[in-house]
C-alpha cells in the first residue's frame, strides 16, 4: 500500500497491520505492508533526479529503521538495466545498496 502520486507513506506507518473492515468494525486476515518509495513515482510524478531520489530513499530508510518499522521499495525492472536512460538510476540503486548493506 503507498501513494502513486507522491512518495512517502500512505497509512503515517512503517510497520506491517491488519486491514480493518469498517462495516464490521474488526479487523481482518488481510495484512498491510506500506511502501514508502516507488522508483517510477520518483521519475514520473515528481520528476526528480537520481540523486535526489537517492538523498529520499537514504532519509526513508534511515527514518524507517529509528523506529523499528519495515523499509518497502518498489524498483521496477526497466529502470534496473543498462539502458542509456536509466544508468544514473541503476547507479543510484546501486550505490545505496552499498551504503546500507555491505559490511
Amino acid at each position: 500500500m503507498g501513494y502513486p502520486g507522491i512518495n512517502g507513506f500512505r497509512a503515517s506507518y512503517a510497520g506491517s497491520f491488519a486491514w480493518f473492515d469498517l462495516s464490521a468494525n474488526t479487523p481482518t486476515n488481510l495484512t498491510v505492508h506500506p511502501f514508502c518509495y516507488m522508483d517510477a513515482t520518483a521519475i514520473f510524478n515528481e520528476r526528480i533526479t537520481a540523486s535526489e531520489a537517492l538523498t529520499n530513499m537514504q532519509y526513508y530508510f534511515d527514518t524507517v529503521k529509528e523506529v523499528g518499522g519495515n523499509c518497502i521499495f518498489i524498483l521496477h525492472n526497466h529502470f534496473l538495466t543498462q539502458q542509456t536512460s536509466f544508468i544514473e538510476w541503476r547507479n543510484s540503486y546501486a550505490d545505496f545498496l552499498l551504503r546500507n548493506f555491505t559490511r
